[in-house]
């Protein structure tokens, strides 16, 4: 019985130990945000920050005085990237419909500074994206950057 009661314990050990994804989250945002001002620097990117590390740039203002909201529908054009160009995702020059809620926390954040007809870049840290585990083509911890062109949204 004390034999299990030892093994029982140090499998509880090991199960803790990779269980600190709030420490590795900050850490990876500094990190991330390295990545992103060097590569703003490099690229000449004129931008701003959201409260959450979110750098996007307004390249075309869009019309009127309205922003989507986190409930909101948008149609939109885009394409992902990582950092180092290889495209993950796109619609391809044709408009999506997508609702804002169930995007990438990054997107929930970056698009709302966005109004009808604008054109911008949105980089966003992978804490905001899909973080340490990835996703399909995308590695984990993977800053991405996405090119958005938002048509309309309701």
């Amino acid at each position: 019985m004390k034999l299990n009661q030892i093994l029982y314990f140090f499998l509880v050990i090991i199960l803790l130990a990779g269980c600190d994804d709030d420490l590795d989250f900050n850490e990876q945002l500094e990190v991330d945000k390295g990545i992103i001002e060097d590569y703003v620097a490099d690229q000449g990117l004129v931008g701003e920050w959201t409260e959450r590390g979110v750098f996007y740039t307004m390249d075309k203002d869009g019309t009127g005085t309205e922003y989507p909201t986190v409930t909101s529908s948008i149609e939109i054009i885009y394409e992902g990237t990582l950092m180092d160009g290889t495209v993950f995702d796109s619609s391809e020059g044709f408009p999506r419909t997508l609702i804002v809620y169930q995007l990438i926390q990054g997107w929930q954040e970056g698009i709302l500074k966005y109004k009808k007809g604008s054109k911008g870049t949105m980089i966003i840290p992978s804490g905001l994206a899909y973080g340490i585990r990835g996703r399909g083509s995308i590695p984990g911890n993977a800053v991405l950057r996405f090119e958005i062109e938002l048509l309309s949204f309701q």
